[in-house]
């Protein structure tokens, strides 16, 4: 399948080129907003893409925009309107790129997501630090925000999904900043810069990488040692699950929609998706891809280590697994 026949990519062969990009705009503009983009900003964007060829060109043009007034807003000292137009372009860029499912269309777009959203960055209060987290794949880059304030604060880890990288999650590390939250904001190995800057793949044991990030959480002044968390959505949640079943040291773990496991997903997904899985697994192969996700799975991790803190919530390990076969059994 060519990665350019996007109505094939994306289940949407029975409709035409106009109704299947209509469904498209459907399916991905909450996500659109809801990781960034104003909502006005994302409607007129989208109301002048016609075809799927045009998705990419017309996003980055709206980037482009975006830029322009961030750098003529720094030019004239106005801080707080530069940042958010960096972070708005920023975000502009990296939806452009997300529909792409080749490796090197995507570093069309990609590089201009991450020095953009590192400009914004340095232009918050405090900046945030572009930082590396040592581990057997090398050292990847990660972004930490420690807020202003006295004493040992609290710490996330975020985790990002199989195509849902750490720029995506500007609204989230926001939310956990507000609430006096160090944030460390991290590509694991087969993700965004670590995959396209690095050339890494997702290996089964990814949880030795977020306890290479724990460890570095650890080293950093004023980090609470007692509460480092992790938070992740979509196969975020499988790998902050996995993780808190191997490192005793993270406090307690968010899991957003998290898969029991991974095969199932890719079985069930239309081709754009199971393109995505083999990419974060480091082929092109579907094929390929489909045998390595056979052993990205929860079972016997979580019982013995997983512990619901909340009241009658502690029955809640064992009926995932159980609701999520039900689910694939389509009762």
């Amino acid at each position: 399948m060519e990665y350019s026949d996007f109505r094939a990519l994306f289940g949407l062969s029975a409709f035409s080129e106009e109704e299947a990009l209509r469904v498209y705009v459907r399916r991905q503009f909450s996500r659109i907003v809801a990781h960034g983009v104003d909502y006005d900003v994302a409607q007129r964007v989208v109301s002048g893409i016609t075809s799927f060829d045009a998705w990419a060109p017309g996003w980055a043009r709206e980037g482009e925009h975006w830029e322009a007034i961030a750098l003529k807003a720094r030019r004239r000292r106005h801080q707080t309107t530069a940042m958010t137009a960096f972070f708005l372009a920023s975000n502009c860029y990296r939806v452009a790129q997300q529909i792409l499912h080749d490796d090197a269309a995507k570093m069309a777009y990609y590089p201009k997501v991450v020095s953009l959203y590192e400009t914004a960055g340095r232009l918050m209060s405090p900046p945030w630090k572009r930082v590396s987290i040592g581990s057997s794949y090398g050292s990847l880059p990660a972004y930490l925000s420690v807020p202003t304030g006295r004493g040992r604060l609290p710490a996330v880890i975020l985790a990002g999904g199989a195509d849902g990288w750490r720029e995506e999650y500007l609204p989230i590390t926001l939310n956990f900043l507000e609430r006096g939250f160090a944030v460390l904001n991290v590509d694991a190995p087969g993700q965004g810069a670590a995959r396209l800057f690095h050339k890494t793949a997702m290996p089964v044991d990814v949880e030795k990488f977020y306890s290479a990030a724990v460890d570095f959480l650890l080293k950093t002044p004023h980090i609470h040692p007692q509460q480092v968390f992790m938070v992740g959505h979509s196969v975020g949640g499988y790998l902050a699950l996995r993780t808190a079943a191997a490192d005793r040291r993270l406090a307690a773990c968010a899991a957003l929609g998290a898969p029991f496991e991974l095969l199932s997903i890719f079985d069930a997904s239309p081709p754009a998706r199971r393109i995505n899985f083999s990419l974060l697994c480091g082929t092109r192969e579907l094929d390929q891809g489909r045998e390595i996700l056979r052993h990205f799975t929860l079972e016997g991790l979580l019982k013995k280590r997983i512990f619901c803190r909340s009241s009658g919530c502690n029955k809640w390990v064992n009926r995932l697994k159980a609701a999520w076969n039900k689910g694939l059994r389509g009762s």
